[in-house]
């Protein structure tokens, strides 16, 4: 397997190892579904509005020319990370599925030509 790079990023706060360290495991999942190499972008960002304080986390998957992304606000760090990492899961499950279905239609369609003809 390719190697996955990890870039991470802060908004409006300071770059804290331990929010890398849980953002790297709670990806583990999704580096399964990988195929290849992958750029993997997060971006912790702390926002406010009208005196509420809300955290942000942005999850951007650059794998073989195809873009996943995924991003929630919630109270904490970690929760906002749970959804973020389920809403990615579900994007790269779905985009597998799509293309795969895309070639298998391809080959019902060139073994309908080969067999009958041209349709």
């Amino acid at each position: 397997m390719s190697e996955i790079t990890y870039t991470f990023k802060y908004t409006h706060m300071e770059a804290d190892s331990t929010l890398e360290a849980l953002a790297r495991e709670k990806m583990h999942g999704v580096e399964k579904l990988l195929q290849g190499g992958a750029e993997i972008k997060v971006e912790f960002a702390r926002v406010s509005t009208h005196g509420n304080a809300t955290e942000r986390v942005e999850i951007m998957v650059v794998e073989g020319g195809y873009v996943h992304r995924a991003e929630h606000s919630e109270s904490t760090y970690i929760a906002a990370l749970n959804l973020v990492k389920d809403d990615l899961e579900r994007e790269i499950v779905r985009s597998h599925r799509k293309r795969e279905s895309i070639v298998r239609r391809g080959s019902r369609r060139l073994k309908a030509m080969l067999r009958w003809g041209s349709s």
